[in-house]
């Protein structure tokens, strides 16, 4: 990790400010700038940090998105887990678990509506079949110029 370097949030993005703080403060974004501790930065400990910042906002931040989502949906979703999906930006698990990958939170939020409708939609349609993409179409109109922004930007992320 180098200062000035780019990662972005939210569709945003946000240039890699080094800091003076000790090594175990967590990662911030304060005043435009992702601030890191260089300690960490230098010992090889930036990319847990930045992954677990990434998480904690996800975690604060999703169920504010997903909760109006599901309710127009009218589906039930279980618990949220944010957490490294490989190349996957998101999954449905048992007991309808929302998983989503923590670098999701990089994306345009119009794209995380994406993500979040499509694993919405796998509730009672496990499969893509017509009826899972006629529940997308239901609740994102747009849905397919969407999955295509998602396959071009999702490339240009930072995945640790």
């Amino acid at each position: 990790f180098v200062a000035g370097e780019g990662f972005d949030y939210l569709g945003r993005h946000y240039r890699l400010q080094l800091t003076d703080d000790p090594a175990g403060a967590s990662v911030k974004l304060e005043r435009g700038r992702l601030r890191m501790s260089r300690a960490v930065a230098e010992t090889g400990g930036g990319e847990t940090a930045l992954v677990r910042w990434y998480r904690h906002r996800a975690l604060s931040w999703l169920p504010r998105r997903i909760s109006p989502w599901a309710e127009r949906m009218s589906l039930h979703p279980g618990e949220l887990d944010v957490r490294d999906l490989g190349y996957r930006w998101g999954s449905l698990g048992k007991n309808d678990r929302l998983n989503i990958h923590w670098a999701a939170m990089q994306l345009p939020v119009s794209l995380l509506d994406y993500v979040i409708v499509h694993e919405l939609a796998h509730i009672g349609q496990p499969r893509h079949t017509p009826a899972f993409w006629a529940a997308v179409q239901c609740a994102l109109p747009d849905y397919d110029q969407r999955r295509t922004r998602l396959a071009t930007t999702g490339t240009t992320l930072w995945l640790g």
